[in-house]
């Protein structure tokens, strides 16, 4: 289908759960307790958490549904687990486009108890511009 955005989190332990967070510019926010608009008000209106894996290595799924407008800011959340891990980010921009798709693969990114919350891109559509953070 096609989709302007995706994004998916896994990472490398089983026994730690993480989180992946979206903000956009207005504060919207989808994560596991605001998958989407449905479940809460507060979700990002065209976001949807598809998969939100709870145990084992994720993953975590985020899909814009339509063509949205804006910046979309993602992190992972360090949920529950007692020894570091490595989270590893795909974004795939344009999904269903094959002239324009575009996927990238950012990670290791280690998050750990001590290191609980990282902020790891932030993608412009509909430029489909992405911004990495520096860990």
């Amino acid at each position: 289908a096609e989709r302007p955005l995706m994004a998916i989190l896994h990472w490398d332990e089983d026994d730690v759960d993480l989180d992946l967070h979206i903000v956009d510019d207005l504060g919207r926010h989808t994560w596991f307790d605001a998958p989407n608009v449905f479940e809460d008000a507060k979700a990002i209106p065209d976001g949807r958490l598809l998969l939100d894996n709870r145990i084992g290595y994720g993953p975590e799924v985020f899909t814009i549904e339509r063509n949205a407008k804006g910046n979309f800011t993602f992190s992972v959340e360090y949920y529950r687990g007692k020894k570091a891990c490595r989270a590893y980010l795909t974004v795939v921009l344009f999904a269903g486009s094959p002239s324009r798709k575009i996927v990238r693969v950012y990670g290791p990114i280690v998050v750990s108890p001590a290191r609980r919350n990282v902020e790891l891109v932030r993608v412009t559509l509909p430029a489909g511009i992405i911004l990495e953070r520096k860990h």
